[in-house]
């Protein structure tokens, strides 16, 4: 799914790994992570899946398990540098983009967090995480001060890299995220019975004794053209075929690498037409790596060759 820059900080700390099998597959994954008790965070330094077992749930899978890891520890903050094939999955895992801290290259902007109580509690006037006491009950865990992370022991407990993304998450004290389905269906429950304490939308009601057909076109607002279009598209969503995820992540793992190569960035996007405005009536069939992307997303690849005939077209 993604993977973060390797790194290693100037500042001598234990170095933590965890590496999840799961039977048949072996092993499919691994993340790297340097924890930081004393400071309740924890920097992953190195996160990987398997190429060919990517975008099957493996990545958020390991990130669970990296999470239920340092509840353990008494770590509720996780920070990672992350490169651009990697901010998607680390979104999706609960982390976000701090670049109010750190920007794109590598400028330091967090100062010094205010005092309160005679400590400090790491607000958002400068370094913290928000200063919201709520969140931070919410959350059964103080925000992490920024400054200190970065400015602490002389140079700090994290090294900085230029042309990555400071990204951040918290850990929820009171989720199991190994048994998040599980977690899910109790919150459920519990939002269905308040909803019943003010509301009888949830009341079972009295279906009709036998089969019965309704008419939707007496309904208001729907037309026939509605009804045609819903009756045809019912069955028109298909599921991704394992030979789909398989070419799928084939293609996501090449395209990681194009995009680290230096000169990929003018392929990044399609031509600017206001620059090259003759262009689309030279190029009649124009391609670039946001398109194969696009097409890569809604799983419109069923062979290797379409890729390639679609890469053909960039060079």
């Amino acid at each position: 799914n993604g993977s973060s820059s390797t790194s290693s900080s100037s500042t001598s700390s234990s170095s933590s790994s965890a590496t999840q099998e799961h039977e048949p597959i072996g092993v499919f994954g691994g993340v790297s992570f340097r924890p930081f008790p004393e400071r309740n965070f924890a920097e992953v330094v190195f996160l990987a899946i398997a190429q060919n077992h990517q975008i099957k749930g493996f990545g958020t899978r390991l990130m669970n398990h990296l999470k239920q890891t340092l509840k353990r520890m008494g770590i509720y903050h996780i920070i990672t540098f992350a490169d651009n094939n990697a901010i998607d999955y680390f979104a999706k895992q609960g982390f976000a983009v701090r670049t109010d801290l750190i920007d794109e290259v590598g400028n330091i902007l967090v100062t010094k967090s205010k005092e309160k109580n005679g400590q400090n509690n790491g607000d958002d006037d400068g370094g913290g995480d928000d200063g919201d006491d709520n969140m931070d009950a919410f959350y059964g865990c103080d925000g992490l001060d920024f400054y200190d992370v970065i400015y602490g022991e002389n140079k700090g407990y994290i090294k900085i890299y230029n042309g990555a993304t400071l990204m951040h998450a918290r850990v929820i004290k009171h989720v199991n995220y190994c048994q998040l389905n599980q977690h899910l269906i109790d919150n459920r429950k519990l939002m269905l019975e308040k909803i019943a304490q003010i509301s009888d939308s949830v009341v079972p009601r009295q279906g009709f004794a036998t089969p019965h057909q309704i008419d939707l076109s007496v309904i208001p607002g729907i037309s026939a053209d509605d009804i045609k279009n819903a009756r045809s598209n019912l069955f028109a969503v298909e599921r991704p075929t394992q030979i789909m995820m398989d070419i799928n992540a084939k293609i996501s793992g090449i395209l990681k690498q194009l995009h680290n190569h230096p000169k990929s960035s003018v392929f990044a996007k399609p031509v600017d037409l206001v620059q090259a405005p003759l262009y689309d009536q030279v190029i009649k069939n124009p391609m670039d790596l946001s398109k194969i992307q696009s097409k890569l997303n809604n799983y419109e690849y069923t062979s290797m060759r379409q890729f390639i005939n679609d890469f053909k077209l960039i060079i």
